[in-house]
């Protein structure tokens, strides 16, 4: 169903896209420009030139010219472009040729043979009896970086997992393995994709760096790229939780990418994260200065406004901003289980406020269709609850509150400090390395 003028506007006035240009390899940003016209976020115009403008400086010349054509129907090809495409193609033959030789023979039987775990000794054995040294090593990772460029990510991969296997340049097989991270993401490859973003991360977190910002840098970029495989995967949110919520990482999104918590939001919502929630509410009141949106504006409203009123109209823009954000809409389990668990935790907040409600009220808060669907969630959250009993009769509901005891008041307050402790630790155990 297309948007209204009005779900239009506030998808355009929420759209990330821009914030994640600078952090993301133009290749990964075209997901996210194509999505937009998709979901017709933006006319075909405003696409294809946004388009254009990201891929005009890559290899991929077919595409770039069907997209400069349909920009400028009557217009040549800028002729810059073609001297481009023959330097490439005569670039791609001379490669191509030398580093298949390197393959042919690291193929062969009796060369794996010789093969072992000390890439030094490999690298050794290659040079001494095939000539094949650091520089033509090197030439595994230049053909693999032209043929992502061209968006042949299978074969970039394949090149890039060989020069690492290879190689012995630690700045190299930093840069390799970057590409190789995002051709698993453009494969959609998640698992793999984890796994390489898992290793980068390890080297961001274990480098000291002369200057802070340079990992602050990096680790925003870890970041925004662990959004492809935690919105791909069924444990996804739940993983991004574990690390999103770790210091060094609230530290980065504070300061670098306060944007970040919208899917934090989600994740913390969907999992049905009462203690992350706590850690969540802290962190929007401290960066509610710098960013909002509808999903941390639901947050805010329900646990540090208070606000009743503002929550109906956030439940339903938060809709349509899941519906319009590409990883947010790709999210496995996102959407639905964000909006049930979303009443659940505004239910739980309006119940601790109220002795007495009236249900068709209730059910215009929570954005049901009916109030029978309201009675239906009042009956389920008093069966599940504890410390609160939920009676219906007609339209009202009557709500008994019974305190908690001490010793249960005592867990509850206090269930939570081993992680706040492990926290600490990692923080202290960074600032001593």
């Amino acid at each position: 169903m297309p948007l209204t003028a009005e779900e239009l506007t506030l998808a355009r006035q929420y759209d990330l896209t821009q914030k994640f240009v600078p952090f993301l390899d133009r290749h990964l940003d075209y997901p996210l420009i194509e999505f937009l016209g998709n979901e017709a976020v933006y006319d075909d115009q405003v696409i294809n030139q946004l388009i254009y403008d990201l891929l005009k400086d890559t290899n991929m010349f077919k595409f770039v010219k069907d997209t400069y054509k349909k920009l400028n129907p009557t217009s040549a090809f800028p002729q810059e472009l073609l001297d481009k495409e023959e330097t490439f193609t005569a670039e791609a033959t001379r490669l191509g040729g030398e580093t298949q030789e390197i393959l042919d023979v690291i193929g062969r039987d009796d060369v794996k043979a010789h093969f072992s775990e000390d890439k030094s000794q490999n690298c050794e054995y290659l040079a001494k009896n095939f000539g094949i040294d650091a520089s033509k090593i090197n030439k595994l990772y230049q053909y693999g970086l032209l043929k992502y460029n061209k968006g042949d990510y299978e074969t970039a991969s394949d090149l890039l997992y060989t020069f690492r296997l290879l190689s012995t340049d630690s700045e190299s097989l930093i840069a390799a393995t970057w590409g190789y991270l995002s051709c698993q993401i453009i494969l959609l490859q998640w698992e793999k994709a984890l796994q390489e973003l898992q290793k980068l991360r390890d080297i961001i977190d274990s480098r000291s760096y002369a200057d802070p910002a340079t990992q602050l840098h990096h680790r925003t970029w870890i970041i925004h790229h662990f959004l492809f495989p935690f919105t791909n995967t069924e444990t996804g949110l739940e993983l991004m939780c574990d690390l999103f919520f770790q210091s060094s990482y609230v530290s980065t999104i504070q300061a670098a990418c306060p944007w970040i918590l919208r899917y934090l939001v989600v994740a913390v919502i969907s999992t049905k994260n009462h203690k992350r929630m706590r850690d969540l509410v802290r962190i929007i009141a401290q960066e509610s200065y710098e960013y909002n949106d509808p999903l941390t504006l639901l947050v805010k409203s329900m646990y540090i406004d208070f606000d009743i009123q503002k929550v109906e109209q956030y439940l339903v823009e938060c809709q349509i901003i899941i519906k319009t954000d590409f990883f947010l809409s790709n999210c496995t389990s996102s959407s639905s289980s964000f909006l049930d668990n979303a009443r659940a935790f505004v239910l739980e907040v309006y119940l601790k406020i109220y002795s007495v409600a009236d249900v068709a009220k209730v059910a215009r808060l929570l954005n049901l269709d009916s109030t029978a669907e309201a009675v239906a969630l009042l009956k389920t959250f008093s069966a599940a609850s504890n410390h609160v009993s939920i009676e219906v009769v007609g339209e009202t509901a009557t709500i008994t509150k019974t305190a908690a005891s001490v010793h249960q008041q005592v867990v509850e307050k206090t269930k939570h400090l081993s992680y706040k402790s492990t926290q600490l630790l990692n923080a202290q155990k960074e600032k001593s390395s």
